[in-house]
């Protein structure tokens, strides 16, 4: 048995958010890399994100980034209270010229964790643990951007002379 799942076309967006039950909270949209966002490849595997998600940081042309923060934000706190999530979790996003699609809803820390620190200025695990508490700090304005790669190996390998302090 197998499920699939439709492809989608477009660009890999998502939002956190902190949630206790009934309450949620976006706390910044971002736009997602893969790997086919620097090979042109077909391989969607995530390899980091740039934030706060503006007309700069989505690398396509649009004149309408405040709509779709606007719906990000506002779908992905129906989507966090409808599943009564708690903590910080995730809503994916794909948007393509037909608007936007959610992909996928994770009920975890994001991969976005440290980068949202950095850009708000926020302790994420401080908000982490009181929003599991059901407390949901304020959110201040996105201070600068911030922006994650992670880089794969190409190849498989084992290197055993590795001599590195800490």
């Amino acid at each position: 048995e197998f499920i699939m799942q439709e492809y989608v076309n477009g660009i890999s967006l998502s939002s956190s958010v902190l949630c206790h039950k009934n309450f949620a909270k976006n706390i910044m949209n971002t736009r997602l890399l893969t790997v086919n966002d620097f090979e042109k490849n077909n391989d969607y595997r995530y390899v980091g994100n740039i934030m706060p998600l503006t007309r700069e940081s989505l690398m396509a042309e649009t004149d309408g980034i405040n709509k779709i923060n606007n719906e990000m934000t506002s779908t992905s706190q129906n989507l966090s209270k409808k599943f009564k999530l708690a903590g910080s979790n995730g809503v994916d996003f794909i948007l393509n010229e037909n608007g936007l699609y959610v992909i996928e809803i994770n009920p975890r820390i994001q991969g976005t964790f440290e980068c949202v620190e950095k850009t708000l200025g926020i302790n994420m695990l401080d908000a982490h643990i009181k929003a599991c508490q059901g407390e949901l700090i304020e959110i201040p304005k996105a201070r600068h951007y911030s922006y994650k790669k992670i880089i794969y190996s190409p190849a498989r390998m084992k290197y055993e002379a590795i001599n590195l302090d800490n």
